[in-house]
């Protein structure tokens, strides 16, 4: 088994991530930091240590998936050096998981929490195209030139904004939603038609939705929504 695989398979973070840790020399194999890609371990007899500790993947381990209502002054983190609040503080259990993608510390709304790093890594990944529904707030009135803006495109630093679809539900508020996740990247889209985001809220990621789920509230996900997930059904 690839390194990389056996890493996201534990639970320690996405493949992508997972190469990341190894080039950086946080990963260790029979007590060898390893930092070349591509390298191929015995998940059977081989010790994998991650920044030193041993980490083990039992295939019998059930993944776990959890829905997280995220509230807004918290990091979307496994953990703080500078004890601020993480939304693993909204977790039960939460060893082991880790987020799917982030938001910004004060940006509430939907985020998936598991230990599951294969499914991570496809959700997160651009060329999936996994939807997000966003409703932002904005700092002024909406005329009838910003829709027009948005209808025509907007271009950023790194590339054009993929938006799907949009629709204004208040003076000072637009619902839409987006086929990838760069970072701040609804807000950046506003910044450039001269709107400033005051509050943003994810009202859904890949078909899943906070129906039900107050700010700060999660719970596990149901066995169809999981199906879903993992067959992509309603990734668009």
């Amino acid at each position: 088994m690839r390194l990389n695989h056996y890493l996201a398979k534990a639970g320690v973070a996405s493949r992508r991530k997972s190469d990341l840790l190894i080039s950086e020399g946080r990963i260790s194999v029979n007590g060898n930091i390893v930092t070349e890609l591509g390298v191929k371990i015995d998940e059977n007899s081989d010790v994998i240590a991650f920044d030193g500790k041993s980490i083990s993947y039992d295939e019998s381990k059930a993944k776990r998936y959890y829905l997280l209502n995220k509230p807004a002054r918290t990091l979307t983190t496994v953990s703080d050096d500078r004890d601020r609040v993480t939304i693993m503080d909204y977790i039960s259990d939460p060893k082991g998981l880790h987020p799917v993608g982030r938001l910004d510390y004060n940006s509430t709304g939907v985020l998936i929490v598991t230990n599951d790093g294969e499914l991570t890594n496809r959700l997160i990944h651009p060329s999936n195209g996994v939807e997000r529904v966003y409703v932002a707030r904005l700092d002024r009135p909406i005329v009838a030139n910003d829709l027009k803006k948005l209808k025509d495109g907007v271009i950023l630093e790194d590339g054009p904004v993929n938006l799907l679809r949009f629709k204004q539900t208040g003076r000072r508020e637009i619902t839409l939603a987006l086929a990838e996740g760069r970072n701040r990247e609804v807000k950046r889209l506003f910044e450039k038609i001269g709107l400033k985001v005051v509050r943003l809220h994810r009202q859904s990621f890949a078909g899943i939705s906070d129906k039900g789920l107050l700010k700060g509230e999660s719970r596990e996900l149901r066995k169809r929504e999981i199906s879903d997930l993992k067959s992509g059904k309603n990734w668009t």
